[in-house]
């Protein structure tokens, strides 16, 4: 696992009185359901604060310790996770970017003259709400403008109460859905097609205001003749199946079309470009982000053959696409080259997978978890990182157990180095350990975060997405860390793994969740989870098992930076050792 580690966050115990009583509730004392499930009463006769507030929401004081159920813990992970979207949905992102005073357009540090001369080009996931939000600030400075948004995407949001979205009804933005399934296909190519024209005829005193999120790949196709849409679908579907990266992927959609890898910027010239992005790329580079439209390409054909030979799909790519490539290389330079350079051009990034982690951070406090970043960067194949995060919930119970059970420290230090060897740095382990610890002595539980974009290399004709096969992944390995049933009466544990444009590979979820008996739930219904994960129809399975109960279901979003990792462990014998 690639590593940018985040500082860990951490809360301190509370004041309180001295000498308190620990008094066991069967509710929370506030409506939220923390984690802690006890009231601190102070020696004296008069009630505490704690105990008014209680007392208040109709609890009652001394009556008997009731654990936190699975369906709660589920709630919280679910919780957690629409906190992270929440905080990166675009209309705060897109107004803190664009400032307006005495006719001047100001962004970041540089300065644009309006003349009702702005034109708006759009493309991506998440661009309709920011295509919102750009006429809220811009107003009647907005010429005219064009968005590649998702296929049915208006009607999902209005349906989800989330119509402060969607343009206003005088927009002069034209939305144009397409890429159904996040496939390209004709109505985006069409799309593309009117976006370049409307940049080609941009003037030297005009602005084009440029759009961008997730999925803008798919959202903007403009294969360069002689390659059709369908032979670059097709050079996509056989990386794709063969493991390939989101950054590989796109290093070679800009080589192979016209508006990518700079090609938008090259046809606006001479008109002032300003490019807000929102990112689904680990690292945030910008160039990689929907193929970098506006940003110089530094790939070359030489990289895209390579990619080729390095996924063992050489022979499988289209011969037009392999013709092509060949003959840019042959000529030793790109065919998108051009003297017109990119000092026009301003790209800012303002909306990032680690504002979403910190979100999520945020609220795990306030459920009553210490959080850990294990990594913003988390990549790989995502049936492996589903392990991972199985034998990270075995670390975080042995951790806890250490002190009760003898041979627990053999066994984790074991764990520890198995753990250490699937890519988790040592003094990244360490410091989780360290944070097990402070849960322990404040009773509280621990919540892993992680954020990233995985592959999932396809063998099977099956349904499903990275995040739910991560999910279902990281099931198999709960199940085997946890055969032992009574350790779940002392322990809660859940897992989610989901994106946050809520749309996870061509299905209506957006990820999925796991626990140590969903394998034994699916087992008694008659399913054969190993054959659902061989074969990546992990959509059907979890849609048929407990009734599709443990599917994360958002609908689209507005919004996409990558996906959200969430591991809840709960250690219910170790809520009387801390403060409320």
């Amino acid at each position: 696992m690639r590593g940018v580690w985040l500082r860990l966050l951490l809360d301190s115990p509370s004041l309180v009185t001295k000498s308190p009583v620990l008094y066991p509730l069967t509710r929370c004392p506030n409506k939220e359901s923390p984690h802690r499930r006890y009231l601190i009463r102070s020696s004296g006769k008069h009630e505490s604060p704690h105990e008014q507030q209680c007392r208040h929401y109709g609890i009652n004081v001394g009556g008997e310790y009731e654990p936190l159920s699975r369906e709660e813990i589920g709630q919280h992970a679910r919780g957690i996770f629409n906190t992270a979207i929440n905080a990166v949905l675009p209309s705060q992102m897109v107004h803190d970017a664009l400032q307006v005073k005495d006719g001047v357009l100001s962004v970041k540090e540089q300065t644009y003259e309006l003349k009702k001369n702005v034109h708006i080009s759009a493309f991506g996931k998440a661009v309709i709400g920011m295509v919102r939000s750009a006429e809220s600030v811009l107003g009647d400075e907005i010429v005219q403008g064009i968005a590649s948004v998702p296929f049915n995407i208006q009607n999902v949001l209005r349906e989800a109460g989330k119509s402060d979205l969607l343009p206003l009804d005088n927009s002069k933005v034209k939305i144009c859905e397409g890429a159904k399934n996040n496939i390209p296909d004709e109505a985006a190519q069409t799309t593309a097609m009117a976006i370049y024209h409307q940049a080609q005829q941009v003037t030297a005193d005009d602005i084009l205001l440029v759009l961008v999120s997730g999925g803008g790949s798919a959202l903007l196709p403009s294969p360069i003749p002689p390659i059709t849409l369908n032979e670059m679908a097709e050079t996509t579907r056989v990386m794709g199946k063969a493991g390939a990266t989101i950054q590989e992927l796109n290093t070679v959609r800009k080589q192979l079309e016209i508006l990518k890898g700079g090609g938008l910027a090259r046809a606006a010239f001479p008109a002032k470009v300003v490019t807000l992005i929102l990112s689904d790329v680990i690292g945030d580079p910008l160039d990689l982000i929907a193929s970098g439209p506006t940003v110089e390409d530094p790939s070359t054909a030489a990289q895209c053959l390579g990619l080729f030979q390095k996924l063992n799909v050489h022979e499988d790519i289209p011969n037009t696409v392999k013709n092509f490539l060949q003959e840019k290389l042959d000529k030793s330079q790109c065919d998108k080259d051009s003297d017109v350079g990119f000092d026009h051009v301003q790209n800012v990034l303002v909306g990032t997978n680690n504002i979403a982690i910190d979100a999520a951070s945020s609220r795990a406090i306030q459920l009553g978890y210490l959080p850990f970043v294990l990594s913003t960067s988390l990549a790989g194949d995502a049936s492996e990182a589903g392990v991972l995060y199985g034998k990270l919930a075995e670390f975080v119970y042995l951790s806890f157990a250490c002190g009760k059970k003898s041979d627990s420290n053999r066994v984790l230090c074991q764990l520890e180095m198995d753990i250490v060897q699937r890519g988790v740095e040592k003094a990244k382990l360490n410091q989780l350990l360290d944070t097990c610890h402070k849960a322990q002595a404040y009773g509280k539980g621990v919540c892993i975060i992680s954020g990233g974009e995985t592959t999932v290399d396809v063998k099977g004709s099956g349904k499903g997405g990275r995040n739910q096969e991560l999910a279902l992944s990281a099931a198999m390995q709960l199940r085997h860390s946890f055969q032992d049933l009574d350790i779940l009466k002392h322990y809660g544990i859940q897992f989610l793994s989901g994106g946050t444009d809520g749309q996870d590979g061509p299905t209506e979820a957006a990820g999925a969740t796991a626990d140590p008996e969903l394998i034994r739930e699916a087992e008694v219904q008659g399913f054969n989870p190993q054959k659902y994960l061989d074969q990546n129809d992990t959509f059907t399975f979890y849609s048929a098992v407990n009734g599709g109960a443990n599917l994360v279901t958002t609908g689209l979003t507005g919004t996409n930076v990558m996906d959200i990792q969430i591991l809840l462990v709960n250690c219910f014998d170790q809520m009387d050792k801390g403060s409320f």
